[in-house]
């Protein structure tokens, strides 16, 4: 039988040996052809990896891990001494509330722990879970000086029940500003305090909805000086209206990342994931961007932490992203060879919607048949925009995810190949990227390279609420397995 080793036998690979982690795991010719995985409980580099896997792993075996374990350094890289998790090669974190710095009730950015059975898949084991913090690195300080001539506003969250009110007050030029907000029964999170600036109070008055960011008019300082808050944070521009502190930064962070031992013209990358019930975007937008999964291409010199320093390319980039537009199929597409950082000059990137942008893009042409989770029937005949539930379910639902990515067949070439499925539905497919550039200035010697690392988890761009509420939530990823090639079943 293809894909099962002789001394392993069918009977011998039970969903139940392996967490049941591809349901039915090894039980048919048909499973093992499509790469349903005949592995021990190992992690990385399973001896029994059908044809066409190059990696697997589900976290089980891997040994207790945290990413402030061993060091407390950004950039961790296995091959410099620094302890990862079995198999993988490189972690760039960032963590700002954790047991270490006293916060007891706060989670790592990255963990893989046997006390987080209960967000393995199947319920037992372990997996690899994120912990995203609402946070701004460049916010001010309470009792930190403002010189004269800026501007501030106050930043602070609404009540979590309908009729509560709750009041920030900022102490700056000597007088005292309040911003009050009383939580109605709904409402958008739109904010309207008002329009007055440099008046010493602001209400947000019927549309506040609960547990939202909220930010008031601008007030200027005219005498330098500290500026002082007894809740929420505050914020500062030099003009009043754009450039506002803690704006422009991708905060929380925590990428793990895989180097193959080849690199190869096509890769297959599929998970599983959920979200924590208190996930922001089950309810609110925002527009917020969490960078979930990457794949690319990388020189094997330096390190392949970030797009700026002549090592990697092209890359593949997968965000979550929810706005006012629904959820988001979120991708960046940057281009190659090694040391590019530009967008690909043809192919579909950017932020799409799971309706009108999928439309002919299921595997037989026509039109993707993800359920619809809340409403019932199919995701793509939504009328409203698509929200976190109707995709991803509530917090016990596990979602497949899967892509393909296949190089253009020469520089320049609009042949390049991106694929996505959700739960083995395709919903996404572009057949004219050009992953290599011809351009002499990026390329001079028109060399092709080839895809030899992802990554899972990434940077946040995450700032609902002040950095005093300490906010954080959390996703989980699980099963990962990496294929040279599309599996069957999925043809």
């Amino acid at each position: 039988m293809p894909g099962i080793p002789e001394n392993i036998t069918i009977a011998g690979r039970t969903p139940a040996t392996i967490k049941g982690n591809l349901p039915p795991l090894i039980d048919t010719a048909e499973a093992a052809r499509g790469g349903f995985r005949a592995g021990d409980d190992a992690g990385g580099g399973l001896p029994y990896n059908p044809v066409g896997v190059i990696y697997s792993e589900n976290f089980n075996s891997q040994p207790d891990y945290h990413n402030l374990m061993y060091t407390s350094v950004s950039g961790q890289i296995a091959s410099a001494g620094t302890t990862l998790p079995v198999g993988f090669d490189f972690l760039y974190q960032q963590d700002n509330w954790n047991p270490e710095n006293g916060d007891s009730d706060k989670g790592h950015s990255l963990e893989i722990l046997a006390a987080n059975s209960d967000k393995a898949r199947g319920g037992s084991g372990k997996s690899i879970v994120f912990h995203r913090e609402s946070y701004s690195a460049s916010k001010p300080s309470s009792g930190d000086t403002v010189s004269a001539g800026s501007w501030i506003r106050i930043f602070h969250t609404a009540g979590s029940t309908a009729g509560e009110t709750k009041t920030s007050t900022v102490v700056a030029n000597g007088q005292t500003y309040t911003f009050s907000s009383t939580t109605a029964s709904s409402g958008s999170g739109t904010v309207r305090p008002d329009p007055v600036a440099n008046a010493t109070d602001f209400n947000d008055f019927t549309d506040c909805a609960p547990g939202r960011g909220l930010r008031s008019n601008a007030i200027q300082i005219t005498t330098t000086g500290p500026v002082t808050n007894d809740y929420g944070d505050f914020e500062i521009s030099a003009n009043g209206t754009t450039g506002w502190s803690g704006w422009n930064n991708f905060a929380s962070d925590a990428q793990l990342i895989k180097v193959l031992d080849a690199d190869y013209d096509e890769m297959y990358v599929e998970f599983w994931m959920r979200f924590s019930d208190n996930w922001f975007h089950r309810t609110g937008d925002g527009g917020w961007i969490s960078k979930i999964f990457r794949m690319g291409s990388w020189s094997r010199e330096g390190d392949p932490f970030n797009g700026f320093g002549g090592e990697v390319g092209p890359r593949f980039f997968y965000d979550y992203r929810r706005d006012a537009y629904g959820v988001r199929n979120s991708l960046a597409l940057l281009e190659g060879p090694h040391g590019a950082v530009g967008p690909v000059i043809t192919g579909t990137r950017g932020s799409l919607n799971y309706t009108g942008s999928t439309t002919g893009k299921a595997s037989d042409g026509g039109n993707p048949e993800i359920p619809d989770l809340v409403n019932g029937g199919f995701i793509y005949n939504s009328a409203n925009p698509v929200s976190h539930e109707q995709l991803y379910g509530p917090t016990e639902t596990w979602t497949k995810l899967g892509f393909y990515v296949k190089m253009n067949s020469a520089p320049g070439v609009a042949d390049g190949v991106l694929r996505q499925w959700i739960n083995d539905e395709q919903f996404h497919v572009d057949s004219g990227i050009t992953w290599i550039t011809d351009d002499n200035d990026v390329n001079p010697t028109q060399k092709m390279v080839g895809w030899n690392y992802f990554a899972i988890g990434g940077n946040d761009f995450f700032q609902e609420f002040p950095n005093f509420d300490q906010f954080e939530d959390w996703w989980a990823a699980d099963d990962i397995v990496i294929r040279d090639s599309i599996p069957e079943n999925l043809l």
